[in-house]
């Protein structure tokens, strides 16, 4: 009966990290974000396309920055 409990336990855990580490990479897309040494197009999809469908740079507020796609 222990091993049950330790064995749900471990499963519960695990399942709330991999939950957790979604909405983490999910944070990226459909916002803005600063880029380094200015933004370009290129810089900019580059950096979001790992999470996201890729991004553009955008006026916002005044500043330009690289906005990932939703």
């Amino acid at each position: 009966m222990a091993q049950i409990k330790v064995f749900t336990f471990i499963l519960l855990a695990a399942l709330v990290l991999f939950v957790g580490h979604d909405e983490v990479d999910a944070s990226k897309c459909c916002a803005e974000h600063p880029i380094a040494g200015g933004c370009t197009n290129d810089k900019c999809n580059n950096y979001c396309q790992d999470q996201c469908r890729g991004g553009i740079c955008k006026h916002r507020n005044g500043k330009l920055g690289c906005h990932c796609y939703c």
